[in-house]
């Protein structure tokens, strides 16, 4: 796959499915992402783009210890991420767009409930 020099809605569901299908490598999704989410001076202004770069730079994160504690970018260590939870982040990031372009802010208030909420049963 060549990979697309903007970051779209539709190039990072390109990125996503061929990382899914395996004709790109999870690292290289990574490296893709890396040019807008570690860039100081990137301007992302769709923030559904901006989330979807954020879910492929994470895709190459690995276990690095027995007890699941710690993780890295890269390595050949069990991926935090399967196969499966990548499919469904895909999903679940179309769905995503979806509701926020019917209601933006309805949507951003329901992502910070969802967060508030699932902080407090964390505690």
């Amino acid at each position: 796959m060549t990979l697309p020099e903007q970051a779209t809605r539709t190039t990072v569901g390109e990125v996503w499915r061929a990382v899914i299908d395996g004709s790109l490598g999870r690292d290289e999704a990574h490296r893709w992402a890396a040019r807008w989410i570690e860039a100081d001076d990137a301007e992302v202004l769709d923030r559904m783009v901006l989330s979807a770069l954020q879910r492929l730079h994470g895709f190459d994160l690995v276990w690095t210890d027995l007890a699941r504690t710690t993780v890295r970018h890269g390595g050949s260590e069990a991926y935090v991420h399967s196969a499966s939870d990548i499919r469904q982040a895909l999903t679940a990031w179309q769905d995503d767009c979806r509701s926020y372009d019917a209601d933006p802010v309805g949507h951003i208030q329901r992502k910070k409930a969802a967060a508030r909420a699932a902080v407090q049963g964390d505690r």
